[in-house]
């Protein structure tokens, strides 16, 4: 490292050198959640592994060096890509550097590309680092998705709870329970719109009574708390699981029984599952609903659903539904209007129903030219 930054004094840091440099910025910008703190410990260490093999710090880096380290996460060689075995599933990495499951996608690119540059202004703030090389490389065009193929459709959302009923009456009590925790998994998430941290992290207790009714106290981002309308069904949903687990009907203001417990174990009721066990759950039940389907559509969506899918969905079927932009926007904690309005574009339902009135308008328009 140049002794203008190491030596000099210049940096504020304290860092004894670029790994803990890069450690000091993971405890400060990737603390807000322990997804974001595992993604950002992953980017920061590839980056790590490229200097070791260049020999090159942190500081010494050009904006070529960067493109380089990017450019190597596009195009990896094998030891950087965790191995798979003979059924094409993932194996035990061999190495320290593989990390990747796959060559980075367009969307990793540009995801990589800003995790880095906001590493590397931060190391430029601290005087560090003396110039941010990652703001400097290539943007590559990424194709953005369409928002309406991460909604569930109506007849998806039908389909999928028509699937769970059944699924509450296995033989075994155990299966009784993961069945009935999962039907209450996909009711509380279908119904409020939370997101997979906000559900994880809630507890019975968050189930607050006012002169309104019954509500849901979430922490959302920004440390900010909100609460979302129970609805009658989603009480209706809450009361079902909680007679599954033995307890009353409804939490008191003292309940300390997470929103999503553990189904096994001596202190089940009290045990939280984790953000990564709730998308596991949620992807392995609805692809089991999906390979129940015989609707390829259906199945297909079913197929790529995911915790935030429920988001998405929620949101679009909400406004289908009629509701209010501002009263949605209140429910799903979006800081932005804007935001909530994305959904109300992809709103099929009232974009199908318009199209009709557009048919049926030029249908009409030549029946009267043929009467002429």
């Amino acid at each position: 490292m140049p002794a203008s930054l190491s030596e000099g004094g210049l940096s504020v840091l304290g860092a004894r050198g670029d790994a803990d440099a890069v450690a000091i910025w993971l405890q400060a910008r990737g603390s807000r959640s322990i997804h974001t703190q595992r993604t950002y410990r992953r980017i920061g260490e590839r980056l790590l592994v490229w200097l070791a093999r260049t020999e090159k710090t942190l500081a010494e880096m050009t904006v070529t060096d960067a493109q380089a380290h990017l450019d190597s996460l596009r195009s990896p060689d094998v030891s950087l890509l965790i191995p798979r075995n003979e059924v094409g599933k993932l194996a035990e990495p061999l190495y320290k550097s593989q990390t990747l499951k796959r060559p980075l996608s367009a969307q990793g690119f540009v995801f990589s590309r800003t995790v880095l540059s906001q590493l590397f202004q931060y190391l430029m703030t601290a005087g560090y680092v003396r110039s941010n090389v990652f703001a400097l490389t290539e943007v590559p065009e990424v194709v953005e998705r369409d928002a309406a193929d991460k909604v569930l459709s109506q007849e998806g959302s039908k389909y999928l709870w028509e699937w769970l009923r059944p699924q509450e009456l296995p033989i075994a009590p155990h299966k009784r329970l993961v069945a009935a925790r999962n039907r209450w998994v996909c009711a509380l998430l279908y119904y409020t719109g939370i997101r997979s941290k906000e559900a994880v992290a809630g507890r019975m207790a968050d189930v607050v009574r006012d002169s309104d009714g019954w509500q849901l106290r979430v922490l959302g981002k920004g440390a900010k708390i909100r609460r979302v309308t129970v609805s009658n069904t989603l009480g209706r949903e809450l009361m079902r699981f909680r007679e599954a687990m033995g307890v009353p009907p409804w939490p008191t203001p003292d309940d300390p029984m997470p929103l999503i417990p553990h189904v096994r174990g001596k202190d089940r009721a009290t045990t939280p599952i984790s953000s990564r066990m709730l998308h596991k759950l949620v992807s392995e039940l609805c692809k089991a609903a999906a390979s129940a389907s015989d609707d390829p559509h259906v199945a297909d969506e079913l197929r790529r659903m995911s915790v935030h899918w429920f988001r998405h969905t929620s949101a679009t079927h909400r406004l289908e539904a009629g509701a209010r932009l501002e009263t949605t926007q209140q429910e799903l904690g979006h800081a932005n209007p804007k935001t909530t309005l994305l959904y109300a574009q992809i709103a099929g339902r009232a974009r199908r129903e318009d199209a009709e009135l557009f048919e049926a308008a030029v249908a009409a328009r030549g029946k009267q030219e043929k009467s002429r």
